[in-house]
């Protein structure tokens, strides 16, 4: 920075170059800027043929400024109306040509206060943007101010000026009046405008605050949703204003896309972004044979079931999942897998029929027809069938020679079902058959003689009885034999 003699208005110039000596200094003193020496200014103003305090065209002062090699100039004029003096001073910018900063003073009195007080208040107007105070006749007035934080060591700028130490800490000979104090301490910053009393003690506890700053996301495609700890704050691209400086998760979701969390850091006084191009997400299918099966599908990350039908393609998020299927009388089936962004996984399930086995007992026969439902195989008894589907089933055996044995068996999974059979040949019931015939005839024949000798002994006590009835001398004889006839045909009777 280079500062040019101020113009004399109704002032002699020595007085104007004294006055601006006296602000070349105080805006050193402020450390904020390097300034280029007088006499260098003085040097190069002689080559081009200028007064300094002549050089006040926007021209000249860039000219001069370029020459300097200064980034910012500082030119203005000290004037006197009455006992009213007015100082005006503006900071312009080399690179732009434009005036950055304008400031005025007034002040009634004498022009030595100017010199005491007043260059000084236009230095930090300038420079920091502190306000001017206004000037009194008499010595500026001082207090001290005692400051303290809620963390240790914090750093502290008093008008923008930086303070040599931390919290906790005094400041003495401040000026009496309005002061802005920072506080800043790695993320925490509170600012806080004070009323500085003059000749005291002066206390002020500042409590930082996590500093906060925005971020800008955006994503390809346009139009996701935005999560901050789980709170929606949006579609993009969007601006989510007033994050606490540090770590956050931003969630970003979009409807067949893959989910994306990302950590963000959030540093004060930047511009923070996120962009996140999304992927597809990874899509699966399931077919599953027989029809109508139990299908679940567990997301493992979440520890929770997706809703899915067969045959029915399904976008999800990648991570670790989990197909169950289930039927009765089948075994289940189970698969585990891991879904990748973009990723088309297809499962095409068979579910294996559970089966147990029977054990055919109680029978030696050979080539035997055993029919299971329409499944029929030729064996010789005893036998074992394996792998025959659980359930309930209806179970023939059958054999030209002999009697077919029929019944209906619940096949168990895992277990042996035994089958004890009878299966009589038919020649041995043939010869059954004829050995009760000749029983038969035999019991007949049995029956008929009894029953005939009672028939018989019925029939001769008849005839005797007519005999009795005329007998003379035998009659006794005829009476008794009559009566032992009908004695013993009954019995005869009875036991045909």
């Amino acid at each position: 920075m280079a500062v040019l003699e101020f113009e004399g208005k109704g002032i002699s110039q020595v007085e104007a170059s004294a006055l601006t000596d006296r602000l070349n200094n105080e805006i050193y003193k402020l450390g904020k800027y390097t300034l280029v020496e007088r006499n260098q200014i003085e040097e190069i103003l002689q080559e081009q043929g200028f007064q300094q305090s002549g050089c006040t065209s926007a021209e000249c002062v860039v000219e001069v400024g370029r020459l300097l090699g200064a980034q910012k100039m500082v030119v203005g004029s000290i004037s006197r109306v009455g006992d009213v003096f007015s100082v005006s001073a503006r900071i312009v910018d080399m690179q732009s040509g434009e005036i950055e900063k304008f400031v005025n003073l007034d002040h009634e009195g004498k022009i030595g206060d100017l010199l005491k007080w007043g260059m000084e208040q236009i230095a930090l107007d300038l420079i920091t943007g502190r306000k001017i105070q206004p000037l009194t006749q008499g010595p500026i007035s001082y207090g001290s101010l005692y400051i303290t934080t809620d963390r240790p060591n914090t750093k502290i700028w008093i008008d923008d000026e930086p303070v040599v130490q931390t919290t906790p800490l005094t400041i003495d000979k401040l000026i009496e009046g309005e002061h802005t104090i920072r506080a800043e301490n790695n993320n925490y910053k509170d600012v806080l405008q004070i009323q500085i009393k003059p000749n005291e003690i002066n206390t002020i506890h500042l409590k930082l605050k996590l500093l906060r700053n925005n971020l800008n996301v955006y994503s390809t495609p346009v139009g996701a949703e935005v999560y901050v700890k789980n709170v929606k704050k949006g579609i993009t691209p969007i601006t989510v204003k007033d994050l606490y400086v540090g770590k956050h998760s931003i969630t970003i979701k979009k409807g067949g896309f893959a989910t994306v969390t990302k950590e963000v850091n959030i540093v004060k006084e930047k511009r923070n972004e996120l962009n996140v191009t999304l992927q597809t997400g990874p899509v699966l299918t399931v077919s599953v044979n027989p029809k109508n099966s139990l299908l679940a599908l567990f997301d493992l990350n979440k520890n929770r079931s997706v809703s899915i039908i067969q045959d029915i393609t399904e976008s999800l998020q990648p991570g670790n999942y989990k197909v169950e299927i289930r039927k009765d009388n089948y075994e289940h089936y189970v698969e585990e897998f891991t879904l990748v962004p973009e990723q088309k996984k297809s499962i095409n399930a068979e579910l294996i029929r559970k089966k147990g086995a029977i054990r055919i007992e109680g029978a030696n026969i050979a080539n035997c027809t055993i029919s299971l439902g329409s499944k029929k195989t030729i064996m010789d008894l005893p036998a074992t069938l394996n792998d025959i589907p659980t359930g309930p089933v209806n179970f023939v055996i059958s054999q030209p020679d002999h009697i077919s044995y029929e019944t209906e068996i619940d096949v168990l999974w895992n277990n042996t079902t035994a089958v004890t059979v009878n299966m009589p040949s038919i020649i041995s019931i043939e010869n059954q058959i004829k050995s009760l015939s000749k029983k038969r005839n035999y019991w007949l024949i049995g029956s008929t003689v009894p029953f005939g000798l009672g028939g018989y002994f019925n029939y001769s006590a008849n005839k005797n009885y007519d005999e009795y009835l005329n007998a003379t001398s035998n009659a006794g004889d005829l009476h008794k034999k009559i009566e032992q006839e009908d004695q013993i045909s009954p019995i005869f009777v009875v036991i045909g």
